[in-house]
């Protein structure tokens, strides 16, 4: 039960942080979109390996909280 629960907040955590990578993209939303400092910040203390992390890690992809989620359901691109 315990490793359920924990699962599911890994999966809700892991989405909302793709979701604020992918809201960084100048293309998509032009002056809408979120600064990559802004995404760094608000994300700092939070990820798995965070020493590890390359520097630029917004923009890459796999930089996850605690464990890889799988793409949410519908958006397996």
């Amino acid at each position: 039960m315990v490793a359920e629960i924990v699962g599911r907040w890994l999966a809700v955590t892991n989405m909302h942080l793709k979701l604020d990578c992918l809201m960084m993209d100048r293309m998509w939303y032009d002056h809408k979109a979120i600064d990559s400092e802004l995404v760094q910040k608000a994300w700092d203390g939070v990820l798995h390996n965070e020493q590890g992390l390359p520097e630029n890690w917004v923009s890459q992809s796999g930089v996850l909280v605690g464990m890889r989620a799988e793409h949410p359901p519908g958006h397996n691109r």
